[in-house]
């Protein structure tokens, strides 16, 4: 019996349809609804414009990506040969939304922030910065868990708002819409506690001028019970403890060790009045195991119970002030420039020469498309020329 060749029945249609493959209509289909799904998410790119930018801030670029996860391309790989073009072609396939592109000069760092397709960007001058390294480096006891990084942080946005006199008044709105409009909105009445791991804190200050970022993680720990008994309760099969009861015998009742023979109260659990909220839901502890996790079961914080709030900080740590405001993707009108101030005569001429240098290269772009449809007419009469002297060649031959 001769062998068939395999048939492949999950991307083929039914033997009424022909046995057509409609794997490339699967593919098409499933891409265009995941795109159009990841566009309701705002995704960033992060990148390095200039030789500069790719020998000092490489470091603050893979900062910044961890920061905007999980709604980033951390894995995008560039080149230094990669032009501002090269980003903004890949936007549209990617589903990005705001792109971040880093320089620097001899004299300051810059950070712009584009909202694609078609704009408005807003440039910054990093006046200083601390990467997550130097800022772990300080701390005590750094905290990072990995499981806050699965959802995006929380902004919260603080001193953006301006009065009528303020000359830079729309730049520092427009500055403030952009930076919330780079994470995913939240709605309150269905968000879920769990989610919200990190927040992302920006500050405007209106004598300075200067906006500053911190990054920071929220811990959550219950209030009332002492460090030592905390301790004791997260110590079970699969958490961070041996899993063995303490030792009671030396007690003569179990009120000394919870009046603080056992420890007292830690600094964990002595939190501000301001600290202390009763949680809607389940709130697990940082120090979870995954396997608690798995099976639902909330750590410390539960429901209805009084929990001490707390952040602590992760990085990276910005300072800077609005540079530039501009239309388009890095080019077009700008709107305002901290060094730069034209009059509306000076404006109107920079406009006039504008639309004049587009209208010029429409002219020549449509003078070229002349010339290369009648070279291509040219040739094409010519090939038929020789086709007919051929075809005449051929008959009178023939004939004789």
């Amino acid at each position: 019996m001769a062998r068939t060749r395999r048939r492949k029945k999950r991307t083929h249609l039914s033997d009424g349809d022909g046995g057509r493959s409609t794997s490339s209509k699967n593919l098409s289909s499933t891409s265009a609804s995941a795109s159009s799904r990841e566009r309701k998410v705002p995704t960033s790119l992060v990148a390095l414009r200039g030789p500069l930018a790719h020998s000092l801030l490489p470091e603050l670029s893979e900062d910044l990506k961890k920061m905007l996860l999980p709604h980033t391309l951390s894995n995008l790989r560039t080149r230094r040969s990669n032009t501002l073009k090269d980003f903004v072609q890949v936007t549209g396939p990617l589903g990005v939304s705001h792109m971040v592109l880093l320089s620097a000069t001899q004299a300051a760092s810059y950070m712009r922030i584009a909202r694609t397709p078609h704009g408005p960007t807003v440039t910054f001058k990093i006046d200083s910065y601390a990467l997550t390294r130097d800022v772990v480096s300080v701390q005590r006891r750094p905290r990072a868990p990995s499981h806050a990084f699965t959802h995006p942080p929380l902004v919260v946005l603080h001193g953006f708002k301006t009065k009528p006199e303020d000359e830079d008044g729309e730049a520092v709105s427009l500055a403030s819409v952009t930076l919330q409009n780079m994470f995913p909105a939240i709605d309150v009445r269905s968000a879920r506690l769990h989610e919200c791991r990190r927040v992302l804190c920006c500050s405007y200050d209106r004598e300075t001028k200067r906006i500053q970022l911190r990054h920071y993680a929220i811990t959550c720990k219950p209030v009332g019970a002492s460090k030592a008994i905390s301790n004791f309760l997260g110590k079970d099969a699969g958490g961070a403890g041996d899993g063995k009861l303490p030792d009671l015998s030396k007690y003569g009742d179990v009120s000394e060790a919870v009046a603080g023979v056992f420890g007292g109260y830690g600094s964990e659990s002595e939190a501000d009045e301001d600290a202390r909220v009763v949680l809607p839901q389940d709130y697990p502890d940082d120090a979870t195991s995954s396997a608690r996790r798995m099976a639902g079961k909330a750590g410390y914080n539960r429901r209805g119970e009084q929990s001490a709030v707390k952040v602590h900080e992760l990085g990276p740590r910005l300072e800077m002030s609005i540079m530039k405001v501009e239309e388009g993707v890095c080019s077009g009108t700008v709107l305002f420039h901290q060094y730069i101030s034209k009059t509306e005569e000076e404006a109107q001429a920079l406009e006039e020469r504008k639309m004049a240098a587009s209208e010029l290269k429409a002219q020549r772009k449509a003078e070229q498309e002349a010339n290369v449809a009648a070279k291509q007419a040219a040739r094409d009469a010519k090939k038929r020329e020789k086709a007919a002297r051929r075809s005449g060649g051929s008959g009178g031959g023939g004939g004789g």
